[in-house]
């Protein structure tokens, strides 16, 4: 997961919600649209909570609520653009236990917000590079997130359960894959902060699949100098 800020809110979707009685299900077509290609945009074509590929197509996305409609209140919050995502698939169709991100969250709030400037829940993530786990230092998210239980010895879903297996082997996957490029070389404090801005989102353009995990490890080798 990784800080998302948003772009200006689609004019459609405004007017949208200034009609009286509107609902999420009344968002179609080419506004519909338009929102998805601003998520894919603002959020550099990755998913708000695992941080897999998206593309904005109808099929290929969805549009998450940080706080679901279908929870107590939600209604009233469902055309806020604020609280709209961009989100992968999330295992669709598969058993409980191997769904993520927006799928298995279904109507469970969030304990932050990545698109909340104020949440700055980059300041609250933690990836370990050994087992490719996504964690946090606040205890809530962490349980979101889907903790590690040292009793079972295993993930629990939690909200978002991303710490599947194949998740947490695709993110080591992509931190080892970077470090291959760097061979035996010795960053320099400079040549860190180059390649940060490169998988932070400080460049604008797509980032890669799974960049927060290679952005935290650069960040780490930052804070060393």
């Amino acid at each position: 997961m990784r800080n998302i800020k948003k772009l200006k809110e689609p004019a459609a979707l405004k007017k949208l919600r200034a009609t009286r009685g509107a609902s999420f299900n009344d968002l179609k077509g080419t506004a519909k649209q338009k929102v998805r290609e601003n998520l894919v945009k603002e959020q550099r074509d990755l998913c708000a909570f695992c941080g897999a590929r998206i593309y904005h197509g109808a099929l290929d996305m969805k549009i998450a609520h940080w706080y679901p409609q279908n929870a107590p209140g939600g209604s009233t919050h469902c055309l806020e653009y604020t609280n709209m995502l961009g989100a992968c698939l999330g295992g669709e169709g598969r058993p409980d236990r191997e769904q993520h991100c927006d799928t298995h969250q279904k109507d469970r709030p969030l304990a932050k917000n990545p698109a909340n400037p104020a949440d700055n829940i980059e300041s609250l993530i933690e990836f370990v590079f050994l087992t490719g786990e996504i964690r946090s230092s606040d205890k809530k998210l962490n349980e979101n997130l889907g903790a590690y239980n040292s009793k079972t010895k295993k993930y629990n879903e939690g909200v978002l359960n991303l710490n599947l297996a194949w998740m947490r082997n695709n993110r080591i996957g992509v931190l080892k894959g970077f470090q291959t490029t760097l061979g035996k070389q010795s960053l320099t404090k400079a040549q860190t902060k180059k390649h940060l801005a490169n998988w932070d989102g400080s460049q604008l353009g797509a980032l890669d699949p799974y960049a927060p995990m290679v952005a935290y490890w650069l960040k780490k080798r930052l804070s060393k100098f």
